[in-house]
């Protein structure tokens, strides 16, 4: 049966001024089709991603378009992908030809779109075996594949290079039936910058590297040069420093979820309803939660139960890069965890990659293997089998552990190249491969996520405590940019901790506090402390590194150096405090006459001062000596740069030279026997400079020079008006032509001619020879020092961990003294009188503070409540008068106290808290169907199910987006819970709702404030103009001031106007004034408050849902 023609149809988005889709049969010009679509691309500079082939689809030839959009791609109509793309294969001098790309001039057509995983192995090229064989053992990433000086990519993955990464889609021939398919690589010194951004994609990145020479490969001239796969990226294993946030840290997370049997008996009986629309049902629920920096070896877990926003809180405040789940559970619990994740990623305003694995992932068998294998029984007595939250926790253990051995362990990083055999290198020495080395990790440290301040997505963006509210990607703005005076990377990712975490451990806090007040008094240390922390490289992710034999010599000399620093710091430290001081969750300083530290600090000074050769030693200037060097480390300065061996790219630590510019990396005199081979080498190099001077003489040729290529090696060069004669002179006379007889021609240039002789190429031998047995017993040497240095990781992380703390506590006082901050005296919660109190005296909001120009100065604002008599404040006031500053003030103050650090007050009493609640702001979710209204009930909700009588709840206008009289009646509810005697907790409710005021004489614990503002008549001006006090006084507020605020936010005159006409006709309507008990009048009177009075009727509110109920107030509204 005869297939009917196939009819292509365009899409009116893809071609210009069509306003309906139009069918084109085979009969029209595809290739004018083509010249149509690339002008109409030209002039709109718009991205056209591919499609796969239509040929898949339709055995009918598709003609090739022109040149310039050469790969034109349509999908014929009993395919279900109905749209025209098109791809641009750039010119070859663009993309470039060498390095193995396998492109050639002739070859034009289009590639063959066929996924890696139909295609016919037995008909591809032994490097597409290969290249898929690889694919086989990562199916779920893309294979980056080293050629030569580009890493190639094929099949599906280089469409999704194409795609995202927005790089020229070529093609390479597979083999004779297969013919060319998909291709797209990178510049081998662009590769992290790809790989960034691909991670940034959420896809997961395998490295395939060469890890012998091309000139000496292991099976022959003819074979395939041997490849590994050294690197294994993906976003939440990352280990380059060039990927990585150095001030944060980088948080991969497995989760896990199960249905209890039966309802325990700590369930939350306040937990929403199967019924409830806007959260999950967190009801007999059980979560295990374990999270891994791989690159600090960070690791801990936790148990949550029976609720579901405690789990959303400690992910947003983890804010992972990479999360875990199994592909095999029920779907209830997909579902469920489907969508924790999701409110996560909406809350906070960004996503995370996420990755799926086989049950036996999460088996707790296995688990407990792995966990065994990994820190032996050190863990039996911290996780009780017979409880079912430690059971848990077991399985996401284990499922990080198997995701780590599967993404790093798996990985090779070879350390050198395998030379060899030649005449001069009988005996080459043995490759040095690291192996499946074990990641350092630190036993995973169980914790209770109420064990601190409880700070949940929406709390952490209203308060824009580590990104602002506008744009995540960068800090300032924040609490961390305000607070950040550390000098050192490891500081910098425990402060964000620090404010991510506030501790409830009032022994902690008062330590801590001690601290900073010390270091506040003594300058001169301070200062002399936090010059020689500036030099300190970030020894806690180089000390990784360096135990997976991934670092380079550079990494090495940079933790070396840090470590020499801080032996001078460590003595200075301990000769202040006393080595052993510390609290209950702050490190002890380390004590630098242990064995351990001293034995790690020998090894550093070996490496810094006689091993590594920095650029002073090599020139052999006078400031080089050794003392001059120890005397610059110590005095704080930065130390020199290294000139070392080129970076070996890309997670390779070493690799042996390649060329005769290779630079040494151990200083003359480190090692004897590599003292002299390195004489030998340059007797050598002595020879070619005596040789090249020689053949000068013997031919006549001044201009001759003796040179080395990577791939030819050492070679002749002649000027080819010498060997050519049709090339003449200037004055026309032939250039003479002979040459010795053994000269042999090896490579023609434009204006050159290469040449080679029997004795050049034994000497060649030797040359090379020797440089191998330098490099390879450089790289062994390299080798001994990594592991020396990686048995100590243990004592390397410990300082790492008392350095970030003694930074942090350092620029806590830097940042005091510079800005007049106070230390607050911080309560237990647990005393009977001030348990509950925020007294603040004077009090500043630190971020703001800091962006005020330096003619400004902030006004300060005073709050006591908590203190047995008011327990909420209700803050009235006019439009952009402060009220939310102040809001977010007081949390800001209370978060500061807790981590340590002196506050922005003149004086201040706080008792410990428990959590921090904030409903700032207006915001919808339309993907979510979610209103503004919607939002902010489910905040208030949220809120409402688990204040305590510790909390404390921030409030700005409860009940918008409705009708006033909704929304002043849920205002009014939700102040009577928040104040009733089942809760009583403390906080700020900031209102336009003046109604709300008679509440103060309706509770005892609920007192009115408002911001103070004044109105000035200009001259000749019949309307006032308002000035902000920012200043917090006692009292409701008359009025909100809206139109005036309009007026200077730049409304239309007339707009304004009217607005005004409206307002006095409604103010000048006949009402009588209210009597009787309860009214805003009377109010007023009795908080001695200036107010206008609102003509309107009182009536008693009840909630139509509970008519039996009896409220508790009175609420004017009007009728």
């Amino acid at each position: 049966m005869r297939r009917p023609p196939a009819t292509f149809v365009v899409p009116s988005r893809a071609i210009r001024n069509t306003g309906e889709n139009v069918e084109y049969r085979n009969s029209l010009s595809v290739e004018n089709l083509g010249k149509h679509l690339w002008k109409e691309r030209r002039q709109r500079r718009r991205y056209v991603p591919p499609l796969p082939d239509a040929n898949r689809h339709s055995r009918q030839r598709v003609p090739v378009a022109p040149a310039r959009c050469r790969g034109l791609l349509l999908c014929c109509q009993d395919c279900s992908e109905y749209e025209l793309k098109s791809f641009v294969d750039r010119d070859e001098d663009e993309h470039g030809t060498g390095g193995g790309r396998g492109e050639s001039s002739g070859s034009r057509s289009s590639p063959n779109f066929i996924s890696w995983r139909q295609v016919d192995r037995a008909q591809l090229t032994p490097l597409f075996r290969h290249f898929l064989s690889v694919k086989d053992r990562f199916p779920d990433a893309v294979i980056l594949y080293q050629c030569g000086d580009f890493f190639e990519t094929f099949f599906d993955d280089a469409v999704v290079l194409h795609e995202k990464l927005e790089l020229a889609l070529t093609g390479k021939d597979a083999g004779k039936e297969v013919g060319r398919v998909p291709m797209a690589g990178v510049p081998l010194s662009s590769l992290d910058r790809y790989c960034a951004a691909l991670l940034e994609h959420g896809y997961h990145v395998a490295v395939v590297e060469q890890v012998e020479p091309a000139n000496g490969r292991s099976g022959g001239d003819g074979a395939l040069v041997r490849r590994e796969v050294t690197r294994m990226l993906t976003p939440g294993t990352v280990l380059e420093e060039g990927l990585l946030d150095a001030r944060s840290n980088n948080y991969l997370v497995a989760l896990w979820g199960q249905r209890l049997t039966s309802v325990r008996g700590d369930v939350d009986r306040r937990s929403p309803s199967k019924s409830s629309r806007c959260t999950a049902d967190a009801t007999n629920w059980l979560f295990g939660l374990a999270y891994l920096d791989v690159s600090t070896g960070d690791f801990g877990s936790t148990a949550v139960e029976n609720d579901v926003e405690d789990l959303q809180a400690e992910l947003g405040r983890l804010h992972p890069a990479e999360v875990l789940l199994t592909d095999d559970i029920s779907e209830e619990v997909s579902s469920c965890l489907e969508g924790v994740l999701e409110r996560t990623f909406t809350t906070n305003g960004w996503r995370a990659s996420i990755t799926r694995r086989p049950r036996a992932f999460f088996d707790l068998e296995c688990a407990r293997k792995r966990i065994e294998e990994r820190f032996g029984s050190q863990l039996d007595s911290v996780f009780d089998e017979r409880q079912l939250k430690s059971i848990v926790q077991i399985r996401v253990i284990g499922a990080l552990l198997a995701l780590v051995n599967e993404t790093l362990e798996r990985a090779q990083a070879p350390i050198a190249f395998a030379m060899p055999q030649t005449a001069a290198n009988a005996t080459p020495l043995e490759p040095i491969v690291s192996g499946n080395l074990l990641t350092p990790l630190q036993p995973p440290r169980p914790y209770q996520i109420q064990g601190s301040m409880m700070l949940d997505g929406t709390a952490l963006r209203n308060l824009e405590i580590v990104h602002p509210a506008r744009d995540s990607r960068s800090r300032r703005g924040t609490l961390l940019w305000a607070m950040d005076a550390t000098v050192t990377a490891m500081g910098a990712r425990l402060l964000r901790r620090w404010l991510l975490r506030p501790s409830r451990d009032l022994e902690t806090i008062r330590y801590r506090q001690q601290q900073v007040q010390r270091w506040q008094r003594d300058h001169l240390q301070r200062e002399r402390l936090r010059r020689l922390l500036r030099g300190v490289a970030d020894i806690e992710r180089l000390a990784g590194k360096v135990a997976t034999r991934r670092a380079n010599p550079r990494e090495l000399y940079a933790l070396a150096a840090s470590l020499c620093r801080l032996s001078t710091l460590l003595s200075e430290v301990e000769a202040r405090i006393g080595a052993g001081t510390g609290s209950a969750e702050a490190p002890c300083w380390p004590a630098a006459a242990s064995s351990a530290t001293k034995d790690l600090i020998k090894l550093a000074h070996q490496v810094v001062f006689d091993a590594f050769l920095t650029r002073d030693k090599e020139e052999g200037s006078p400031s080089a000596s050794e003392s001059a060097v120890a005397g610059s480390t110590l005095r704080g300065r930065e130390p020199r740069g290294v000139a070392l061996s080129p970076p070996p790219p890309y997670g390779v630590p070493v690799r042996l030279p390649s060329a005769a510019e290779d630079r040494p990396i151990f200083r003359s005199g480190f090692h004897a026997e590599l003292d002299l081979l390195r004489e030998q080498a340059a007797g050598d190099l002595a020879w070619i400079t005596a040789y090249e001077a020689q053949e000068r003489e013997r031919t006549g040729i001044a201009s001759l020079r003796v040179s080395y290529h990577n791939v030819f090696g050492y070679y002749i060069q002649i000027p080819s008006r010498f060997t050519n004669p049709s090339n003449t002179s200037q004055n026309g006379r032939s250039q003479p032509t002979a040459l010795p007889t053994n000269y042999v021609r090896r490579q023609t240039l434009k204006s050159v001619e290469r040449y080679v002789t029997p004795e050049l190429r034994e000497r060649e031998q030797l040359i090379l020879g020797a440089r191998a047995r330098v490099a390879a017993l450089e790289c062994r040497l390299f080798y001994d020092l990594l592991e020396q240095f990686g048995a100590a990781i243990d004592t390397i992380r410990s300082m790492a961990s008392w350095v970030a703390e003694l930074d942090v506590l350092l620029g806590f006082a830097e940042i005091a003294l510079e800005r007049n901050y106070t230390m607050p005296e911080v309560v237990d919660s647990s005393d009977p009188v001030s348990g509950r109190l925020v007294d603040i005296e004077d009090g500043r909001h630190p971020v703001v503070e800091c962006t005020l120009p330096p003619n400004e100065r902030f006004v300060p604002n005073s709050l006591r409540i908590g203190d047995g008599t008011v327990d909420m404040v209700l803050l009235m006031g006019a439009n952009a008068s402060g009220k939310s500053v102040f809001l977010r003030q007081v949390a800001l103050i209370q978060i500061m106290a807790q981590c340590g650090s002196f506050v922005p007050a003149k004086r201040a009493r706080l008792a410990l808290t428990d959590r921090i609640f904030t409903r700032v702001g207006a915001a919808d979710d339309i993907a979510a169907a979610k209103s503004t209204f919607v939002m902010e009930m489910e905040e208030t909700a949220t809120i409402l199910r688990h204040v305590t009588p510790n909390s404390l709840v921030l409030l700005d206008e409860v009940g918008r987006g409705t009708s006033t009289a909704d929304g002043l009646a849920i205002a009014q509810a939700v102040t009577e819970y928040l104040v009733s005697e089942a809760v009583r907790a403390r906080g700020i409710f900031a209102t336009h709702f003046h109604e709300l005021a008679q509440l103060e004489h309706a509770f005892s614990n609920i007192t009115c404030f408002h911001m103070a503002v004044i109105e000035r008549y200009p001259t000749g001006n019949v309307e006032p103009a308002i000035v902000f006090l920012h200043r917090l006084e006692r009292g409701a507020a008359s009025r909100s001031f809206g139109i005036e605020v309009a007026q200077q936010c730049g409304l239309v005159a007339a707009i304004v106007q009217r607005a005004r006409e409206l307002v006095r006709d409604d103010s000048s309507a006949n009402h009588e004034p209210p009597k009787g008990p309860g009214t805003a009048t009377e109010a007023a009177q009795a908080s001695n408050v200036k107010v206008q009075v609102q003509r309107m009727q009182p009536r008693r509110w009840r909630p139509r849902n509970k008519p039996s109920d009896l409220d508790a107030g009175f609420c004017a509204a009007r009728v």
